[in-house]
């Protein structure tokens, strides 16, 4: 998910802000991507500054709240709208991530600053589709080493894993 707006508030010649779209990026199986934002419901006509992304509710699903530059926050809420399977893991920051499941291997950064001006605790979210069991996940932790978690691991839950 993307924050468009711009920072024309301090100029002269346009004395207001301007809203833009907020975007949501969704990544094709050809590997491009796709603006679906307009039509998932999302502010179209928004003055959004930032975009944080945490199941808040913890149905499994992530919810996102935007700031904005002159309205108050808005939160979109997941409903548990999807059949798909997921895993979210918890573990100390600036670890590494490996999923293994159904041959395909998921390689993610955990951390608890993923994005610009963003902290939340760290963890990594992974979609998994179809996919109802996890062969291993692995996790390098810089100070500790790899600890590993051997399947097969159910999915549609959290995990969390202290140092």
């Amino acid at each position: 998910m993307v924050a468009t707006s711009g920072f024309s508030q301090d100029d002269p010649s346009n004395p207001g802000i301007p809203p833009y779209p907020l975007w949501m990026i969704e990544q094709q199986s050809d590997h491009t991507f796709v603006e679906v934002g307009a039509e998932l419901g999302l502010e179209q006509e928004s003055v959004s500054r930032a975009v944080l992304s945490q199941d808040i509710n913890d149905d499994g699903i992530v919810d996102i709240l935007v700031t904005g530059g002159t309205e108050v926050a808005t939160v979109y809420l997941s409903d548990g709208c999807t059949a798909d399977n997921w895993i979210e893991i918890f573990g100390p920051d600036n670890s590494l991530v490996r999923v293994f499941a159904d041959n395909q291997l998921w390689t993610i950064h955990l951390t608890k600053t993923p994005g610009m001006g963003e902290s939340k605790p760290a963890s990594v979210h992974i979609g998994l589709g179809d996919i109802e069991t996890i062969d291993w996940i692995k996790i390098d932790v810089p100070w500790m080493g790899r600890r590993s978690i051997l399947g097969p691991i159910e999915t549609r839950r959290s995990i969390y894993l202290s140092p």
